[in-house]
């Protein structure tokens, strides 16, 4: 076992070694830092892309007033599905929480905007 353990240790140290990139900048000067960056650069991170406008195809109000919410009664069931619930809540699925698989299937499609088949949102 120990010589299990000696070898694994070895080859992490190697894996380290083997990327330099990947080590900490904890404890380095800043003129260590500025080194650093200059010789390997930095990753640009994009910005987060805008909110897509009203109206275009694919958003979804989930609020809207077909579907207004109504918050479960004393006589619901729900489950541990959050999404599910949800559906039910705004009346996707039949409020009371009972549903054939069908229905499940189709509020998913329309509550949800989820396809069945994959290659449709493609």
């Amino acid at each position: 076992m120990v010589k299990f353990a000696t070898f694994l240790l070895l080859a992490i140290v190697r894996l380290a070694v083997a990327f330099p990139a990947y080590d900490s900048l904890v404890g380095l000067s800043e003129r260590e830092i500025n080194e650093y960056v200059t010789r390997n650069g930095v990753a640009e991170i994009p910005n987060p892309p805008l909110p897509l406008p009203k109206g275009q195809d694919g958003l979804k109000l989930v609020n809207d007033p077909a579907h207004p919410f109504i918050a479960a009664g004393p006589n619901d069931i729900r489950g541990p599905c959050p999404a599910l619930n949800t559906l039910a809540s705004h009346g996707y699925l039949p409020r009371n929480g009972v549903a054939r698989p069908d229905q499940i299937i189709t509020a998913v499609m329309e509550g949800i905007v989820f396809l069945h088949n994959i290659q449709n949102s493609i």
